[in-house]
């Protein structure tokens, strides 16, 4: 064959692996994910984060959904292509079984939720909702309820736990402005009066005797001034002690503060050595004290609870996943 032919032949198959090559290279998704801690699974596969998170997988089609305690499962159709990056945003709805009851006293008072007013209508353009109500589809975590800028009651305040698959109620009652009470005036203190000083008196003259020259008699002899007897003040009583107060119990770990990173499979509330955190997995950079402490996880939807050691050290961040379903169960 001649060499032109050999040559065409070779740059068609060059041209052809070239194209399968094209053809067959993986594509990458950047899953943006909100909550962060939501489990999500593409085509039955776990993806573990944290979030936000590039995965490449072969061109095609694939089955992406999301979930998490106390919001609604997401689910979306992606299409993979050759050699391209896309952008996926999972971002769950709260469900609509977590959420709060507000009722004030007096009722008909504007409320504000994490510092902005709280309205009506998913897209937040309605008008700000007033006592009393009802309200679904609150994200789970740790929010501010307020009633303030009332002329007639003073600024209310609740900061609150919203736990995923509850309605909680919440009651505000609003105390009045407080009116500043004139001061009483004090009374003035009264000028001792003095005890009156005898005056002399001049004796009455003496009578006259038959003398050629008569000589008065002498003046009576003024007496002294009584001091004025004044009541000795009481002695000042010392002041009552305070009672000694029961010593507080000390930390069950010392040694400085260290940082710890809990999470759980599923969901839970967390207690310190017997202490409600207030908060729920995952519990990202706590402080607490140095040292052992026992942990315990609650679920009260999957009536879990159960109770870990841990041990933390200085400079060391502790982080760790516990599952608190066995697999045989």
């Amino acid at each position: 064959l001649p060499f032109g032919w050999i040559l065409a032949a070779v740059l068609v198959v060059a041209a052809v692996v070239v194209a399968l090559t094209q053809l067959n290279k993986a594509g990458q998704l950047l899953l943006q994910v909100a909550p962060e801690d939501a489990e999500v699974v593409i085509d039955d596969q776990p993806v573990k984060g944290p979030f936000p998170l590039s995965v490449e997988r072969n061109p095609g089609d694939y089955i992406i959904s999301a979930s998490a305690p106390g919001y609604d499962k997401l689910v979306k159709n992606v299409e993979v292509k050759a050699g391209a990056k896309d952008v996926v945003e999972l971002k769950l709805r709260p469900s609509a079984d977590t959420g709060f009851e507000l009722v004030s006293e007096p009722p008909d008072r504007p409320v504000w939720l994490d510092g902005r007013p709280l309205t009506a209508g998913e897209d937040s353009t309605g008008p700000q909702i007033r006592t009393n109500f009802k309200a679904d589809r609150v994200a789970p975590g740790r929010h501010v309820l307020e009633i303030k800028d009332d002329p007639q009651y003073q600024d209310w305040r609740y900061e609150f736990m919203q736990e995923p698959g509850r309605i909680l109620k919440i009651q505000a009652r609003l105390e009045p402005q407080s009116v500043a009470k004139p001061e009483s005036p004090k009374p003035r203190a009264e000028p001792v009066a003095a005890a009156p000083s005898a005056q002399p008196t001049e004796a009455p003259p003496a009578p006259a005797e038959a003398t050629p020259t008569p000589t008065p008699s002498p003046p009576a002899a003024t007496p002294a001034p009584r001091p004025v007897a004044t009541a000795p003040k009481p002695a000042p009583r010392p002041a009552p002690r305070p009672a000694a107060s029961a010593p507080r119990p000390a930390p069950a770990a010392t040694g400085g503060t260290c940082t710890v990173t809990l999470g759980a499979k599923p969901w839970a509330k967390v207690f310190i050595d017997g202490e409600d955190t207030g908060k729920i997995t995952p519990l990202v950079g706590f402080e607490l004290p140095c040292g052992r402490h026992k942990v315990k996880f609650v679920n009260p939807e999957l009536q879990i609870e159960k109770t870990e050691t841990i041990t933390v050290r200085s400079g060391e961040p502790f982080k760790k996943v516990f599952v608190l379903v066995d697999a045989d169960e």
